[in-house]
C-alpha cells in the first residue's frame, strides 16, 4: 500500500507542479493585463530600447528614485537581449516576455544538479510562490538570472561554461559579477578569464549598438537613484534608519557598518563554506 501511494505521488507531482505554475502565472497575468500593469518592469526596458532606436537617449536622466514607470538602468549589453522584442507591438511583446520568463524559470529548475523529485518540488513551490509569480507578471529578470546561476552551479568546474554563465548574468544585471570574485579566490582563474572574455565581447557589441556614452549615462543614472540614504523608496538599512528619525551621520554609519558586515560574511564564506554554498 505504501509503495502504491509513493508511486501515485511520484506520478502526480510533475503534473501538479506544471499545472500549478501555468495556472497561477496565467491567472496573475490575466488579472494584471486587465488592470493595465502586465509587464510593468519589462515595458520600462522596452520603452527605453524603442526610444533609443527612435533617436533618443537610452538612459532617461530625469529619474531621481526607483519604482517609477520608464526607469531603465541595467547595463548597456541588456539592449542586445531586449532589442528583438522592440520590433513587436508592446502588448504582444509583454505577453511573449511573460512566457519567456515562465520557460526560463522551468529551464533553470531543470538545470539544477539535484534529484528529479527535488526539481519537481522546486517547480511546484515556484508556481505557488507569490514573489516569483509577481516578478514574472511584472516582467523582472529574476528567472533569467536563475538560469545563469543554475548553469554556473551545474558546471562549476567547467571553466568556459561557468565563465560564460557569469558573464551573461553580469551583462543583464551587475550583481552576478560577484561570482567572478568568488571564482578568483577559489582558484577558478580559467573561468574568470573565460567569463571576462565573453563579457568583453558583449560589452563591445553593446558599445557598437548603444555608443560609448551609454556606459557613462548608465553609471550617472545608477549613482543618482541608488544613493543609500537620501533616495526615496530605498530599503537600505541606512535609509530605514534615516526614515526612523536618525540623523544623516548616524544613518551613514549604520549603512557603512552594514556594507562592511556583508563584505566580511561574503569573504569568509568564500574560504570557509563549500563551493555549492
Amino acid at each position: 500500500l505504501i509503495v502504491t501511494r509513493d508511486r501515485l505521488l511520484a506520478a502526480a507531482l510533475p503534473v501538479v507542479a506544471v499545472v500549478a505554475l501555468v495556472a497561477v502565472v496565467a491567472a496573475a497575468s490575466l488579472s494584471s493585463a486587465a488592470a493595465g500593469t502586465l509587464g510593468f518592469d519589462f515595458l520600462s526596458y522596452d520603452l527605453a530600447v524603442r526610444r533609443f532606436f527612435d533617436g533618443g537617449i537610452l538612459y532617461d536622466q530625469s529619474f531621481d528614485y526607483t519604482g517609477a514607470f520608464g526607469l531603465f538602468y541595467y547595463p548597456p549589453p541588456f539592449v542586445l537581449f531586449a532589442a528583438p522584442l522592440a520590433m513587436l507591438d508592446p502588448t504582444l511583446a509583454a505577453w511573449i516576455w511573460t512566457a519567456v520568463l515562465v520557460v526560463t524559470f522551468a529551464a533553470g529548475v531543470a538545470l539544477l544538479p539535484v534529484g528529479t523529485r527535488t526539481r519537481w518540488l522546486i517547480l511546484l513551490l515556484g508556481g505557488i510562490s507569490w514573489p516569483l509569480v509577481y516578478a514574472i507578471k511584472l516582467g523582472q529578470v529574476g528567472p533569467i538570472l536563475l538560469v545563469t546561476f543554475a548553469m554556473g552551479w551545474r558546471w562549476m568546474d567547467r571553466p568556459w561554461r561557468l565563465g560564460a554563465a557569469t558573464a551573461v548574468g553580469t551583462a543583464i544585471k551587475i550583481q552576478p559579477a560577484l561570482i567572478f570574485a568568488w571564482a578568483l579566490v577559489t582558484g577558478r582563474r580559467r573561468a574568470v578569464v573565460a567569463g571576462l572574455a565573453v563579457l568583453g565581447v558583449l560589452a563591445l557589441l553593446a558599445t557598437l549598438v548603444a555608443g560609448p556614452s551609454s556606459w557613462v549615462d548608465q553609471a550617472t543614472l545608477l549613482a543618482r537613484v541608488s544613493r543609500p540614504i537620501d533616495t526615496p523608496h530605498n530599503m537600505t538599512p541606512g535609509r530605514l534608519a534615516f526614515e526612523a528619525g536618525l540623523g544623516q551621520g548616524l544613518a551613514w554609519a549604520i549603512q557603512i557598518a552594514n556594507w562592511a558586515l556583508v563584505a566580511v560574511i561574503v569573504f569568509v564564506a568564500m574560504f570557509r563554506c563549500s563551493p555549492v554554498a
